[in-house]
């Protein structure tokens, strides 16, 4: 290690083996920093316990290569023994959300359990700088420790907002915790030294959001992306294949809570009506963790096409349908919300690794416009199922006649959401925090 190489502590609640696209901004600096020369650490809970395990991901060199520290949460082993299996409410579940309420969130115990060791972890380690990525948002409680006790420079990374997030049901209990993390939000912020957002719209909602402190200096946007490692250019799959071979449209991803995706699969229903020819050469498959309720009602709208839900694959597995596929579906929430400008889902990011079309429902904004503009592909109003068909309906004629006007993305663009260029830049910022010269 060169004079000049970092010691970075890289925190989060989630970590492999949890799989899913949360782990995937950690687990990919933590990979590309070290391949920087630097010394990344990283901080994650000690049970490994989440919505998803994928014990694959145990194979990629970077766990060898990566020092893990695997500590405290221990008390919400049962909240994760019942949280993804249907019971609600449950008693454990509400005894942590009161005891934690004015933390904003039960993962605050994990915090608190890891707290008397932090300073021991931070001078054997010789720690230059922490970064905390959210949510989960208890990580943070370790950044402002750590930056208010040890005076280590702190960077927040932020993939969702922190006040009133869109997966949120809007009931009485979120509605006290907007207020809560409101509050929160503004002392994390004023006493983190960066702040960086996945999106403009996020950074700028949140500067004008946040009072007392002046955030647009030091802020910044690092989008999330791909490992080119994972992804391999190949040709479109249709190219020889002709207007009569079989569609396949791939989704990739979770549809829980507030995610049904209501508008779109009207605007499918009504396209296999219109035309009994094509809805046998449509196949759907739908490959992550999906409601029950949610998964009857697309099978019920799918009126016999072809599909199959294969519940969560290993990151292998996914990768290989999504660099299979004709078209590659992203479907964001329908319900209108005020920060649903923020959307940039990191899902784009894996698809545009994959290299194949895009058809996404999303609302105005960043996820949009970069699908336009770039011509990734097709970018629907998420609300608007008149508007998904008629998309829908340009998407196969595109595909099937050969020629596909809306997917003629640069490869130097491409190549830019590289999680190795990201890495890149977030380094720029610890250096420059943290007055080493590279």
């Amino acid at each position: 290690m060169t004079s000049s190489a970092l010691n970075i502590l890289l925190v989060n609640y989630d970590y492999p083996p949890v799989g899913g696209i949360g782990t995937q901004r950690i687990f990919h600096f933590a990979k590309y920093l070290k391949q920087l020369g630097h010394n990344p650490v990283v901080l994650t809970n000690s049970h490994g316990l989440g919505k998803s395990q994928d014990l694959t991901l145990f194979n990629d060199p970077c766990f060898q290569n990566v020092k893990t520290y695997r500590m405290g949460g221990s008390s919400l082993i049962p909240y994760h023994r019942t949280a993804y299996k249907g019971i609600r409410n449950h008693v454990y579940k509400a005894g942590l959300a009161l005891r934690y309420f004015w933390f904003g969130q039960i993962f605050y115990a994990w915090y608190k359990d890891c707290r008397p060791e932090l300073r021991r972890l931070v001078e054997e380690e010789r720690i230059h700088c922490v970064w905390t990525t959210a949510p989960s948002y208890a990580s943070l409680y370790f950044g402002r420790y750590l930056k208010r006790n040890l005076s280590v420079p702190w960077i927040i990374d932020l993939r969702d907002s922190m006040y009133r997030r869109m997966a949120t049901e809007p009931n009485w209990s979120n509605r006290l915790l907007e207020v809560v993390n409101r509050l929160w939000e503004r002392e994390f912020c004023c006493t983190a030294d960066h702040i960086i957002c996945v999106s403009d719209p996020m950074r700028e909602n949140m500067i004008a959001r946040v009072s007392g402190c002046e955030l647009r200096p030091k802020s910044s946007v690092i989008p999330n992306g791909y490992d080119p490692d994972d992804y391999e250019v190949t040709p479109n799959p249709r190219s020889e294949s002709g207007k009569d071979s079989t569609i396949h449209i791939v989704y990739t991803g979770t549809l829980i809570g507030r995610r049904k995706p209501i508008s779109f699969m009207t605007a499918v229903q009504e396209l296999l009506r219109s035309n009994q020819e094509l809805s046998e050469r449509i196949r759907f498959t739908f490959a992550g963790l999906i409601d029950n309720d949610i998964q009857r009602y697309i099978e019920d709208m799918l009126d016999g096409a072809q599909h199959e839900f294969l519940g969560f694959v290993d990151r292998k597995e996914v990768i290989r349908l999504q660099t299979s596929a004709d078209i590659l579906l992203l479907l964001t929430i329908e319900i209108p919300h005020l920060f649903s400008s923020e959307i940039m889902t990191g899902k784009i990011f894996e698809y545009i690794g994959a290299n194949r079309p895009i058809f996404a429902t999303t609302p105005p904004g960043p996820l949009r416009e970069l699908i336009k503009a770039e011509k990734f592909g097709w970018a629907a109003d998420s609300g608007n199922s008149d508007d998904i068909l008629r998309l829908l309906k340009q998407a196969i004629d595109e595909l099937t006649s050969g020629r596909l006007q809306s997917f003629k993305p640069k490869e130097s663009v491409r190549k830019s959401f590289s999680r190795q260029c990201q890495a890149q830049s977030l380094a720029r910022i610890m250096l420059q925090l943290t007055g080493i010269r590279k």
